[in-house]
């Protein structure tokens, strides 16, 4: 039992440390998803200005 009281701040501080950093990973992915979105929507629009 004292074991695994001794592994409880252990996960605290993983989970506080960890939290962020997958926030900002998905955070960098939904930013680039957006982007390429953003770019395929712009070709189209250019491709028709071009006809």
């Amino acid at each position: 039992m004292e074991l695994l009281l001794g592994f409880i701040p252990i996960l605290f501080l993983l989970l506080f440390y960890l939290a962020p950093l997958v926030f900002i990973v998905w955070f960098v992915f939904k930013i680039i998803n957006i982007q390429n979105e953003q770019t395929e929507i712009l070709k189209r629009i250019a491709d028709k200005l071009d006809k």
